[in-house]
């Protein structure tokens, strides 16, 4: 996971880059200009979350 600083919050998210479900990094500035849902799944949700997939 990404370790984000910036003195401004505008764009921040869009400069990280994550892993998806494959372990393959993915860099979220793909994303601009649309609406992501980000889940934390390292929460007390997770097995809730897990039978959504």
């Amino acid at each position: 996971m990404a370790n984000l600083q910036r003195e401004s919050n505008d764009g921040f998210l869009l400069a990280a880059s994550v892993q998806d479900a494959s372990g393959k990094d993915v860099d979220l500035s793909t994303y601009k200009g649309k609406l992501l849902l980000i889940v934390n799944v390292a929460s007390q949700w997770y097995n809730d979350l897990s039978s959504v997939n």
